[in-house]
């Protein structure tokens, strides 16, 4: 890998746990940082109602309050409200700045940093007014330049008839099982799950140059580390120093889809070794996004799988590439097209008229007479009659299965063939229509229509020869 690698800007909401809060992330206004909804109010916060509306913002008026922000890159900048001369930023070991504060904009950036791992520290030393952090933007490192970053989704969960635990990662310890969270407030949250310090959950990824862990914020979750190694090799300055780094998702107002960590700057032909440890009271974790950064002539959008919709972890870059395709290409699949969908348009319309033709044979055979109601007018299902069975879905459920994964995993274990997408539940059995009250029943034989028997026919008389005899003399 070259020197500087190609750089990117991602955005972080300020819920997500890679920005760190200190004393705490949440909690009162004056001694701490506390999370605030613009559309949310404490007064009606509850267990089973603690979803955050609107705008999210972290707040203090405590004096030393401060943020602090390790990344592998070149630049950083803080976004929320505060007043000018209110507080410092320090860049690593360089001299503190005092900010010039703003309204709903920057309050500090720094662009032009060498490439390299560094660490920001916001510090709050005024409190005439409430002083407030809505987000942060770094500049990252991923793959070599002129390379196009893609990326792919890596489930934790695998949703089939039920809940399961993906393969992919591999649980140490109790307490890890696949959850649906949040169904109490008619939401639908599939992701692991575990309440025990000390349990563990791993994954390897290769063919990577970054990746990023994706879960909900609550107020039950606590710290967390996260440790990544290249196997049998000194961990590279690049990565996070799980020893003196831990994070919080921790918030009183539920939040899905943060950001949870970020590792950027990683070399695409290692191979890593990936190991979050709970070290609070609990830890989820919904996905693993990883990036990867491929050549521009077989770069392909088709291989890019849908991140997470969150604010969080949004990549930018003005690097995006256009391609272009020939046009006698484009020409020859469209002829091919048009040419297809004409046959499949006149097969269809054959059979569909040869099909209303067939019906309204059969429905003049069985036309109603007048002296009896239409099958419509006055049904009414018999008691003993009801609708089919519809399985409930698994987002109105919530499933608790502790669920054993491997310990070992095969390198590259990440292709979409491992992780199968889910496949919905339909009734098996077929219900037959009701029979409805006061209609002819008629039965098909072959394709002639007979009534059935309705019992001895009464024959007409028999033909007498006296009655010509008489037509004869009455004409004479």
């Amino acid at each position: 890998m070259s020197s500087i690698p190609a750089l990117y800007n991602i955005s972080l909401s300020d819920q997500s746990a890679f920005l760190r809060f200190f004393p705490q992330r949440d909690g009162p206004l004056n001694t701490m940082w506390n999370v605030t909804y613009s559309g949310s109010n404490y007064a009606d916060w509850s267990t089973s109602n603690n979803f955050g509306i609107g705008t999210s913002s972290h707040n203090t008026t405590f004096i030393g309050a401060y943020l602090l922000v390790d990344w592998t890159g070149t630049g950083i900048w803080f976004d929320g409200t505060m007043e000018d001369g209110a507080y410092t930023v320090q860049i690593d070991d360089g001299s503190s700045t005092v900010g010039t504060g703003a309204t709903n904009g920057v309050l500090f950036g720094q662009d032009g940093l060498p490439y390299g791992p560094h660490q920001a520290n916001l510090t709050v030393i005024k409190n005439n007014t409430v002083a407030s952090i809505t987000g942060a933007t770094i500049t990252v490192g991923m793959g070599e330049p002129g390379t196009i970053l893609e990326q792919r989704t890596i489930n934790t969960t695998i949703e089939q008839f039920q809940i399961t635990g993906n393969p992919f990662f591999s649980a140490n310890g109790t307490g890890w099982s696949p959850e649906i969270l949040y169904t109490d407030q008619q939401h639908s949250y599939p992701c692991i799950e575990t309440n025990q310090v000390g349990s563990t959950v791993s994954f390897n990824l290769n063919e990577s140059v970054g990746f990023a862990l994706y879960g909900s914020d609550d107020y039950q979750q606590g710290l967390f580390t996260v440790n990544v190694t290249i196997p049998g090799q000194p961990t590279p300055s690049y990565l996070p120093n799980a020893s003196t780094q831990r994070y919080s998702p921790k918030s009183q107002w539920t939040a899905l889809n943060q950001l949870k960590f970020l590792a950027t700057g990683m070399n695409r032909s290692e191979t890593y070794n990936v190991v979050i440890t709970n070290t609070g009271s609990t830890f989820n974790l919904a996905s693993v996004v990883a990036y990867d950064a491929v050549p521009n002539a077989t770069a392909s959008s088709s291989s890019t799988s849908s991140k997470p919709t969150s604010s969080a972890g949004a990549v930018s870059t003005s690097r995006a590439q256009s391609h272009s395709v020939k046009g006698g290409v484009i020409a020859g699949a469209t002829i091919g097209a048009v040419l297809a969908v004409a046959i499949v348009s006149a097969l269809i319309f054959l059979a569909t008229m040869r099909r209303r033709r067939h019906r309204a044979n059969l429905e003049a055979a069985l036309a109603l007479p007048t002296s009896y109601p239409k099958p419509e007018e006055g049904y009414a299902p018999a008691p003993t009659q009801s609708p089919p069975t519809i399985p409930v879905p698994l987002s109105e459920k919530r499933s608790r299965h502790v669920f054993t994964l491997p310990t070992t995993l095969s390198v590259g274990e990440t292709s979409a063939s491992a992780h199968p997408s889910s496949s919905s539940q339909v009734p098996s059995a077929s219900v037959n229509p009701p029979t409805i009250p006061g209609t002819r029943t008629y039965t098909a034989v072959d394709s002639d229509i007979h009534e059935v028997d309705a019992g001895p026919l009464t024959q007409p008389p028999v033909y007498d020869p006296a009655w010509a005899e008489s037509s004869v003399a009455l004409n004479s």
